[in-house]
């Protein structure tokens, strides 16, 4: 079996955790149909185990995304608790958060119980304009929580920027701020965007060689992406 073969095989999931996120994203799948969310509900521990066991009995050894569609990862009354599962099985994982609905305390415990975790922040533009999508984001306590995390985690944070007429003209500022803290940092053009929201310039879209494309199966969608790291 071939390499390509074997990566292919791995078991990696992504798990949206629960129903629970304060943002107001127009291009989410909350918003365009708010009764999803209603039907959803926290995993409990005895299925988040089983997931673990399914994943660790990979001897390519799996991934687990925490990046819901319908909830904000970080919202799970339990998250904590299985980052910590995670550490004890030496599972690697990845947490996608965009929301600053939790202290800087609650963040820092969190990043102590996984190290080997990768995290994901959406801020879309500069941190005190991030918010004109991100509704209801405070951008520069979710900035700073950023910065404090290049602390506790043994991997780079990523800076996760989704291209808007209104922040793309500082892309090439916040890639070199992103470098300046140790994170990388990911660009993102989404395929939700509206034509009003779309970035006027098609520079930033990502070349066929560079970019990888991503289809969100709840809207059928194409997502292209590029993470760039400072050599």
């Amino acid at each position: 079996m071939s390499i390509k073969e074997k990566i292919r095989q791995k078991r990696n999931i992504d798990l949206d955790l629960s129903h629970r996120c304060p943002m107001l994203c127009p291009m989410c799948w909350r918003q365009s149909d708010p009764a999803a969310a209603k039907r959803g509900h926290d995993m409990t521990m005895e299925n988040f185990l089983k997931v673990v066991k399914f994943v660790k009995a990979d001897e390519l050894q799996g991934f687990i995304y925490f990046a819901g569609a319908l909830s904000d990862p970080i919202h799970h009354p339990n998250f904590i608790d299985f980052l910590k599962v995670c550490a004890k099985y030496k599972i690697n994982c990845e947490v996608q958060t965009a929301s600053s609905f939790k202290s800087k305390e609650w963040f820092i415990e969190a990043f102590k119980a996984h190290p080997e975790a990768r995290w994901q922040f959406g801020i879309d533009g500069l941190p005190k304009d991030s918010h004109k999508y991100r509704i209801n984001q405070d951008g520069e306590k979710l900035f700073n929580i950023m910065k404090e995390s290049v602390k506790y985690l043994n991997q780079k944070p990523i800076w996760q920027y989704i291209v808007f007429n209104y922040n793309e003209i500082h892309i090439e500022y916040c890639k070199q701020w992103a470098f300046e803290l140790g994170c990388k940092f990911k660009l993102v053009i989404s395929g939700k965007a509206t034509d009003l929201e779309l970035p006027h310039f098609e520079q930033y879209i990502p070349t066929k060689e560079e970019h990888i494309a991503s289809r969100n199966s709840n809207t059928d969608s194409i997502s292209q992406f590029v993470i760039y790291d400072k050599v």
